[in-house]
């Protein structure tokens, strides 16, 4: 998947576009990739992406994240659209001519039913039926999707990873929550437990769900493990408040893996919350009991 840090940047080749924020990726956004992958032929996959977010935006996914899940479904390119004064105060019918037809060369265009564009958000569907219409692209919209009577959209998955609802995340994003990222150099601790963990540092902006122990599966060199995760600030072993997530494999890579490497982290369920312990005795203990818990969960006779 090639990505473009603007539509000005984009090679020209005709295209498909699927048109939105995709900020969750969820079911409702792969119903769209679905519906333009069914009709576009030859035509080139492109997400062209909407950037609205900022500095105190919360991620589900982060950009790096966002990127591999797009590669995944099997875009061809993602072009990034940032939200600027210029962006915002465009017509909507200078946005059909301008981006999408005269820079992407858009011969197809998917977008939800509840789709608004332009100036003030006056465009709607209808509108860039009828405008795209007029240099001969076609339109598709495609119905809001619901799960067990939930309408699929990210505020719905923000509320539910802050619950730590990690299973039901699933269910609306079409894939588990996960974080992903390169190793660091943790305190050690874990080793002289013998419960030796992989530490990862989520950015500012990554939502996390509530601080606990969850049931995880992690993802080295294309391989997947059981594991154990725990995110929080480890009251028990540390002072400095810092959030980080530290996940034990049940069973490591028989080249075991370094500082440095790169991994991801699904989520499957919430063990239990975070907590202080009055020893380090305590606390191995109770990570036994939590390892014991996945593996019961994931090994069961």
């Amino acid at each position: 998947m090639v990505f473009y840090d603007s539509y000005e940047a984009y090679d020209g080749a005709e295209c498909a576009v699927m048109l939105g924020k995709f900020d969750g990726l969820h079911l409702g956004h792969r119903s769209l990739l679905k519906k333009m992958s069914s009709t576009c032929g030859d035509l080139r996959k492109v997400i062209l992406a909407i950037d609205t977010d900022t500095e105190d935006t919360k991620e589900i996914f982060s950009f790096d994240e966002k990127l591999s899940v797009c590669e995944a479904l099997g875009l061809d390119s993602y072009v990034s659209l940032k939200f600027t004064d210029a962006i915002k105060t465009m017509a909507p019918e200078a946005f059909v001519k301008d981006i999408l037809i005269e820079k992407l060369r858009t011969k197809q265009i998917c977008v939800g039913e509840g789709f608004r564009f332009g100036y003030n958000r006056c465009g709607d569907t209808e509108l860039l039926r009828k405008t795209a219409g007029t240099y001969g692209t076609e339109v598709a919209v495609v119905p809001a999707v619901t799960v067990q009577g939930t309408h699929v959209s990210s505020t719905e998955i923000r509320k539910r990873i802050s619950e730590g609802k990690t299973e039901q995340v699933e269910e609306l994003l079409g894939q588990p929550y996960f974080i992903s990222g390169f190793t660091k150099e943790g305190r050690k601790l874990g080793r002289v437990m013998h419960f030796p963990t992989l530490n990862l540092a989520p950015g500012k902006r990554k939502l996390l769900p509530p601080f606990g122990v969850y049931r995880t599966f992690t993802e080295y060199e294309g391989k997947i493990y059981p594991s154990v995760t725990n995110v929080g600030v480890n009251p028990s072993v540390k002072e400095d408040g810092l959030v980080s997530v530290e996940t034990h494999l049940l069973r490591m890579p028989e080249q075991g893996i370094g500082y440095g490497d790169f991994i991801k982290v699904s989520f499957a369920e919430r063990i239990r919350a975070e907590k202080k312990f009055a020893s380090i005795e305590e606390l191995s203990e109770q990570i036994r009991m939590d390892k014991e818990t996945v593996e019961k969960t994931i090994y069961k006779p």
